[in-house]
């Protein structure tokens, strides 16, 4: 092919079929080719249904099926939930999310409690 916008979405579309072909939810990544780099970013997970976790092994085969395709030089990604451990993309560790514990601020009632304002608590703030 000698017309770059032809290449990028051959490109495109097998790089699609490779991320299908691995159950992944192509619905929370972000796919962009540029100058046969391949860039990937969101969220790598599988599709909603598919009972198989998504493991370091499976992701390696993936990034390797990748990087076969004609005219790929080079796939990076940046996922929130994938860490990549090697430049190689050999090395792949999940990464937890963290649950945020927000403490209520003092004098705030429970989820669900009514809170009394006094009038004295209103006058204490400046006009609006």
């Amino acid at each position: 092919m000698n017309n770059p916008q032809l290449e990028r979405m051959e490109i495109f579309r097998q790089v699609r079929v490779v991320l299908v072909r691995h159950m992944i939810d192509i619905g929370r990544l972000s796919i962009q080719i540029s100058m046969s780099r391949v860039n990937l970013h969101g969220s790598l997970c599988r599709l909603p249904g598919v009972t198989t976790e998504l493991t370091p092994a499976i992701i390696r085969t993936m990034f390797s099926e990748l990087n076969m395709i004609k005219g790929v030089k080079r796939v990076d990604a940046e996922f929130d939930n994938w860490k990549q451990l090697d430049a190689l993309g050999a090395a792949w560790a999940r990464i937890e999310a963290k649950k945020l514990i927000q403490t209520p601020p003092p004098g705030a009632g429970a989820e669900g409690e009514a809170i009394d304002v006094s009038d004295a608590d209103v006058s204490d703030q400046p006009p609006k």
